[in-house]
């Protein structure tokens, strides 16, 4: 699975990957981002693993943002254009980790 786009609204990361996924992540997950104005945040290259901020030496690993133990993650709906919440299950994160591997 590799990175396709990246972009941010209000207080929530986007990443869509390869496969056409979008995965919503609150930046307040990442305080180094959270703190970060606009142009740094902008400032990002996919590398192997997820994402770099040169610039303010951050790194996210794409491992990080489908494994993390929230109880819900946000799903992008391209048709619709918005952001929902889905309740996150152990057996569905497993799922979707097997599913990149």
């Amino acid at each position: 699975m590799e990175g396709k786009n990246l972009w941010f609204e209000k207080d929530l990361m986007f990443v869509e990957f390869d496969n056409g996924q979008i995965l919503g992540t609150p930046v307040s997950m990442f305080p180094i981002l959270k703190n970060a104005t606009e142009t740094e945040r902008k400032k990002w290259r996919f590398i192997p693993f997820g994402i770099m901020w040169d610039e303010i030496d951050e790194a996210v690993s794409f491992e990080f943002l489908m494994s993390n133990k929230k109880d819900e993650y946000l799903v992008w709906d391209t048709k619709k254009k918005t952001s929902h919440a889905i309740k996150r299950t152990e057996e569905r994160v497993s799922k979707r980790i097997q599913k990149t591997n």
